[in-house]
C-alpha cells in the first residue's frame, strides 16, 4: 500500500484547494498532528486551527456523501464510536469524526526541562480534553537527537531515560502502523503502560481517557456533563493555558512551516515539490474551468435574450399585419 505523505503546508494548501476528499480516502485516513511541545506558546493554538480545519473539511465531504444518499458518515462515527467507546461513561460526550487522529507532542525532555510542574499539568490536561474530546490518541515523545533531554542526569538515569524515550518511539510506531494497516477494528498492541501523570511522557490511547479525571480548572465538575458542559470547560482549560504562556494569544494567528536543514532528505524533498507541483496545476485546471463555466453561462443567457427579443419582434410584427387586415376589411 503506497500512503500520501504531506508536509504541514501542502495539507493546507490541500485543504484549502480541494475541499472533498475520496470516498477511499475518508475511508482510511489518519491524521497525524505533530506539535512542539519545545515551543509551548504555539502548542494549543495549532492543535486548535488544524483541529477546526480537519473537522470543516470532513464536515463538507460527509454533507456530499449525504446529499448522494450515502450512509457512509454515519456509520464511520458509529464504527468509531462502539470500537472505542462501547462501555465508556463519555460515550455521548465525544465528538467521534470517523477517522483516526493523533496528537503526536514532540520534544517533551526539552519541555519537562523547561517548564515548571503547574505549567506542565495545565498544558498535559488540557491536551487531555482535547484529544478525549475528538476521540484522538495523545502521545509524548522526545529525545530524538543524541544528548537532547539528558539535562544534568548521568549514569543510570540517562539510561533509563533513554529508554523510557525509545519505548516511546517504539509505542509511536505501533501506533501508526495500526491505525494505517490494522485499523480500529483490533485492540492496539502497546509495550508501555498508559501514562496519565503529567509529570510524565503521556501516553494515551484514544478511548482510555474520561473527562472526570482530567477534571476542571479551580472549580467543581457537574454532577451530570453536557455537551455544553464539555466545550465551556475546554475553553477555562485553554484560557488558563493562555495565562501561563502569555505570547499563545499573540502567536493565535501565525503559524510558521519551516524545515529544519539538518533533516533534510533528497527523495522526501523531490516527493513533496512533485506533490506541489500537481497540486498547484490542479489549482490552475480548476481556476480555468471555472472561468471557462463562467463564459459559457454568459453567452447562454444572452443568447437567451436575444432569441426573446425576436420572438417579440415577431410577435409585434404579426399583430401589426393582423390589424391591417382588419382596416382593410372593414
Amino acid at each position: 500500500m503506497r500512503l500520501p505523505i504531506y508536509t504541514c503546508a501542502s495539507v493546507f494548501l490541500l485543504l484549502a484547494a480541494c475541499p472533498i476528499v475520496s470516498l477511499l480516502q475518508v475511508t482510511t485516513a489518519v491524521v497525524v498532528m505533530v506539535l512542539d511541545l519545545s515551543d509551548p506558546c504555539s502548542v494549543l493554538p495549532c492543535a486548535l486551527r488544524w483541529l477546526g480545519l480537519i473537522k470543516q473539511k470532513l464536515a463538507t465531504t460527509y454533507s456530499l456523501f449525504e446529499r448522494k444518499g450515502l450512509q457512509l458518515p454515519e456509520q464511520l462515527k458509529a464504527r468509531q464510536r462502539a470500537k472505542l467507546l462501547s462501555q465508556h461513561d463519555d460515550k455521548g460526550l465525544v465528538d467521534c469524526t470517523g477517522v483516526s487522529l493523533v496528537l503526536a507532542c514532540t520534544k517533551w525532555d526539552v519541555f519537562r526541562d523547561a517548564v515548571d510542574a503547574e505549567g506542565q499539568k495545565v498544558m498535559a490536561r488540557t491536551l487531555r480534553w482535547l484529544a478525549h474530546s475528538y476521540a484522538a490518541h495523545l502521545m509524548y515523545l522526545g529525545g530524538l537527537q543524541p544528548g537532547e533531554g539528558a539535562g544534568s542526569a548521568s549514569g543510570s538515569s540517562r539510561s533509563s531515560s533513554q529508554h523510557t524515550q525509545q519505548q516511546l518511539m517504539d509505542n509511536f510506531s505501533r501506533l501508526l502502523n495500526h491505525t494505517m494497516f490494522v485499523g480500529m477494528d483490533r485492540k492496539m498492541p502497546l509495550k508501555m503502560a498508559l501514562q496519565f501523570d503529567h509529570l510524565g511522557p503521556l501516553m494515551i490511547p484514544a478511548g482510555s481517557d474520561k473527562f472526570k479525571d482530567i477534571g476542571r480548572p479551580q472549580a467543581q465538575m457537574p454532577a451530570v456533563l453536557t455537551a455544553a458542559d464539555v466545550a465551556a470547560i475546554q475553553q477555562e482549560w485553554v484560557g488558563m493555558a493562555s495565562e501561563l504562556f502569555p505570547a499563545m494569544k499573540q502567536q493565535e494567528q501565525k503559524e510558521r512551516f519551516e524545515m529544519d536543514v539538518r533533516y533534510r532528505e533528497e527523495d522526501v524533498d523531490a516527493a513533496r515539490a512533485r506533490r506541489e507541483a500537481a497540486l498547484e496545476a490542479y489549482r490552475r485546471e480548476m481556476e480555468a474551468a471555472k472561468r471557462e463555466e463562467a463564459v459559457a453561462r454568459k453567452q447562454k443567457a444572452a443568447a437567451g435574450g436575444s432569441g426573446g427579443s425576436s420572438v417579440g419582434q415577431q410577435q409585434q410584427r404579426m399583430q401589426q399585419v393582423a390589424g391591417g387586415s382588419t382596416r382593410k376589411a372593414r
